[in-house]
Formats: structure tokens, C-alpha cells, sequence
């Protein structure tokens, strides 16, 4: 059996991707904050004490971010604690299993999306917006050390750039904007208090579902040294996403939606070229997949 580091495996991409990687043959070992945490070299070099092995694959899901305007505020010590964690993996990587396979995870802020397009070539070109210039940068440093083991050493590696994750399952404290959406549209449903959603809605986002996202990592995780957007086109203004969500709990998009223009908004248009290798890839129908979260979310309510 094939053996796999996961870093950030108990987040939400983590969470739908071990069970698949376990169920195609490749057993996963957690390197976790709790027990091995990646900001402390000293202290993660213990994995390899306790798991004094190499290992085929790397996938590297943890980083220090959350959705809002959470990088706005946290420049810095997403700066310092992303730096770290990036490092010393690949460090790790390095040191103890050299011949793995790394498998990162980039950010679709990565990209300048003021160039008019995202095609993977460009993702080092232009500036991030500047709201999340912090976290994006230590994203393409991660990029760059990826390429410098490559050129330096043969390491092998694969990234790959996910537009807005959603599906079932999703954690509580999750507050990408499509969640945000479905836990304030549902309030209103239940209480009759209204969605106030940030901006004016015209932001353009893109999603895509969870269960399509794993199956093109799985399927594509023994290409070597290449960057793969993980864009379904998805489109949708976010007034859009939330018109969609209205109709699927049967409410009156005019009744339950009030916008906040004052807030914060982040870039006005966000979405990824198609990978060309993805395009017989069949993603999961946008009003079925939102159908499947919701109700996962209602279900996951009446279990509280």
C-alpha cells in the first residue's frame, strides 16, 4: 500500500480527500498542530520518529487563513505563520522522503484578476488584490519553493488552485460566502430576520463541488511539476447565488436579502480559466450541488 503525508487533513478539503485517497490504496498519516505543529521545525521532525519511513505522496492542505476580510486584518501573522509552515514542510520533504510526490494546495488569490484572464501560466504575474496580498504571496513563495527543489534537486510536485470549495459537511466556523449565504437566507426562512450580505451582490464568484474537486486531485495527482486550476464554471454574481438558494428554500428573494454596501467585498470578479484537460469532466449541476449542502445543513441543525 502506498503511503501519504496529509497536512491540514481535519479542514474540510482534508476531511472528503483521505477517505478517497484510503479507499484508492493509499494510507494517510496526519501530520497535525496538535501533536506535530508545522510553525515549530523541532517539533515536526517528530513525525519522522514516530513514522520512520518514506512516503509516496505529500499533500500539503494546511495553511493559516480564513474567509472574510480575515487577510485584510491579519497581514502579519499570516505572513509569519504561513512562511513557517510552507517551509518547513518542504524542508521536511527534503530531509526525510525526498522521492514523495508533493501535492500542494494553492489559492485562487494567487492570481491578479485585474489582467483579464487566469490561465495557470499567469499566476505569478501582476499583484494579488491588495486585501489579500499577504496570504497570496505566501502562496506563490510556496510555488517557487516547489519549482527551486525542482531545479535544484529533481523533486518531484503538483498544485493545484480551487475555486470557492462547497458542498456537504462544510464546519461551522466555515465562512466562505456561499455558506454565509445559505446560514443567513436559512435564518431568514426560520426566524423572518433579514440576510444582509456584503456589497452590493455583483461580485462575480465561482464554485465548485466538493466530491469534483477530490476526484480531479485524486485523478490527476501523478502528473509531474505542473499547476492545474480547479474551475468548473461555476460563475454567478453573488445576488445571483443568493436568487438560487431563495428559489431552492421556496422564499422571496426581495423579502429576505437587504445589501450592506459599507462592507467589505474584495476583488469584484474571481473565477478560474478551465483547466483545457478538464473539459469532458462532468461537475456536479450548481442548483443540485447547492440542494445537497442545504440539506445536509438542515439535517446537520436537527441533530443539534
Amino acid at each position: 500500500m502506498k503511503k501519504a503525508i496529509v497536512t491540514g487533513g481535519t479542514g474540510y478539503l482534508g476531511s472528503h480527500l483521505i477517505p478517497k485517497l484510503e479507499e484508492s490504496g493509499i494510507k494517510c498519516y496526519l501530520i497535525n498542530s496538535e501533536k506535530f505543529n508545522l510553525t515549530n521545525y523541532t517539533q515536526a521532525v517528530n513525525f519522522f520518529v514516530e513514522f520512520p519511513f518514506t512516503f509516496d505522496y505529500i499533500f500539503h492542505l494546511a495553511a493559516d487563513t480564513k474567509a472574510g476580510d480575515y487577510c485584510m486584518t491579519h497581514q502579519g501573522d499570516q505572513w509569519i505563520s504561513n512562511q513557517l509552515i510552507n517551509t518547513n514542510i518542504i524542508r521536511l520533504w527534503k530531509n526525510f522522503t525526498s522521492d514523495a510526490k508533493f501535492i500542494a494546495m494553492g489559492t485562487s488569490c494567487m492570481y491578479d484578476f485585474n489582467l483579464g484572464n487566469t490561465y495557470e501560466e499567469n499566476i505569478l504575474k501582476g499583484m494579488p488584490h491588495s486585501s489579500l496580498l499577504s496570504y497570496a504571496m505566501t502562496k506563490r513563495m510556496l510555488l517557487i519553493g516547489l519549482k527551486a527543489m525542482q531545479d535544484q534537486f529533481d523533486m518531484k510536485w503538483n498544485m493545484f488552485i480551487p475555486s470557492t470549495l462547497y458542498g456537504p459537511g462544510f464546519k461551522e466556523n466555515d465562512n466562505h460566502f456561499i455558506y454565509d449565504l445559505i446560514r443567513k437566507i436559512y435564518n431568514f426562512k426560520l426566524t423572518g430576520e433579514k440576510a444582509v450580505l456584503w456589497g452590493n451582490g455583483n461580485q462575480m464568484r465561482e464554485l465548485i463541488y466538493i466530491d469534483d474537486a477530490v476526484k480531479l486531485i485524486i485523478d490527476n495527482k501523478n502528473e509531474e511539476n505542473q499547476i492545474f486550476n480547479l474551475g468548473s464554471e461555476c460563475v454567478m454574481s453573488i445576488k445571483g447565488f443568493a436568487q438560487l438558494l431563495c428559489d431552492i428554500l421556496n422564499i422571496s428573494f426581495d423579502e429576505a436579502i437587504r445589501f450592506d454596501t459599507t462592507k467589505y467585498v474584495g476583488d469584484k470578479i474571481k473565477y478560474l480559466t478551465k483547466n483545457s484537460r478538464f473539459e469532458k469532466f462532468k461537475f456536479t449541476d450548481l442548483k443540485f450541488g447547492l440542494f445537497e449542502t442545504i440539506k445536509w445543513f438542515d439535517k446537520s441543525l436537527e441533530n443539534e
